[in-house]
């Protein structure tokens, strides 16, 4: 005679108890790929135009006839990040198209270090240079600012080689070296005005990291650890250390304008979409959308700065 088997109520139970959970657990995952998606889609808009291009069987697209704003970029994280080969992001490039679309306008970017995007302003070639810190009366005559973007605490470090056993804990330690720094960076006012060391400005920091491999330069003023690490890891060059001493402040953020006059009624515009994206909270939400969030009292770049999550104010 056969055997009837049949399952308990327990054993229902405990499988129905699993098949809830698994349900829970699916829309938990669907809300939050939902939400994600929405906190980063500025990000995502990004990566989504440079990665998936339309098909070649498909119509092509109209040329975009809007008139075009030629700004240039570099490896400024967590603002301006290269995140493959000859492609970037950072919530500035977003803020900047923002604001250009809103007048009726185009960005055309350009690759090019800071040294030669501010030679570009100064002949016209170039009409925006985004992430500029420093607000001075020698930029000011040579180039117009944009309205503020925000307020942000910068910290700029002083690299040594790792077995220097040289320890810097401020300006008067730098005594008979010779500091190398990035062409077109303006460092505060002590640093400007000091002369009891020697200042080399190089026109990349490229250069400026082979000037400090060559022994040119005992130490490299450094804003953007990860690149000047990249760079010497290229070269195949030893490790470097940081001093504990840093200049830091809180500067606004500004694009640099030329002073084109052809352009400046363009600009004005420009100015005041950027103001109305402010007061409307569209550049704070571009920021957020980045991860960046606001710091602790005295915070620094954690360690994990190639990941581009740097705290800022």
């Amino acid at each position: 005679m056969p055997v009837i088997k049949h399952k308990s109520g327990l054993t229902r139970i405990t499988h129905y108890r699993y098949f809830g959970r698994t349900v829970a657990l699916l829309v938990i995952l669907v809300l939050t790929g939902a939400y994600l998606a929405y906190e980063y889609r500025y990000r995502l808009e990004v990566m989504m135009e440079d990665f998936f291009e339309p098909k070649k069987e498909l119509p092509a697209q109209a040329p975009d006839n809007r008139p075009k704003l030629i700004a240039t970029f570099r490896d400024q994280p967590p603002n301006m990040f290269y995140y493959s080969k000859g492609r970037f992001s950072g919530p500035l490039r977003l803020v900047l198209e923002q604001a250009a679309n809103e007048i009726g306008y185009r960005v055309d970017w350009r690759q090019q270090a800071l040294s030669a995007s501010l030679a570009g302003l100064a002949d016209n070639s170039i009409d925006i240079v985004p992430h500029v810190r420093s607000r001075t009366r020698e930029r000011e005559k040579a180039y117009r600012y944009s309205a503020n973007i925000r307020e942000e605490q910068r910290s700029v470090y002083f690299a040594l080689w790792e077995h220097n056993p040289k320890v810097i804990k401020g300006l008067s330690d730098l005594e008979g070296m010779a500091v190398g720094y990035p062409q077109g960076n303006y460092f505060n006012t002590d640093f400007q005005r000091a002369s009891h060391f020697n200042k080399a400005a190089y026109s990349t920091v490229e250069s400026m990291v082979l000037a400090f491999h060559r022994q040119e330069i005992n130490v490299m003023l450094v804003s953007s650890k990860r690149e000047v690490e990249q760079r010497l890891q290229a070269i195949g060059a030893r490790s470097v250390k940081y001093a504990d001493f840093t200049l830091d402040d809180n500067p606004g953020l500004y694009f640099l304008y030329s002073k084109n006059p052809a352009q400046q009624a363009v600009y004005d515009r420009l100015d005041q979409a950027l103001i109305n994206m402010k007061k409307q909270g569209a550049i704070e939400d571009i920021f957020h959308s980045f991860a960046l969030a606001a710091p602790e009292q005295g915070s620094q770049e954690p360690a994990g700065h190639d990941k581009y999550e740097w705290r800022l104010k």
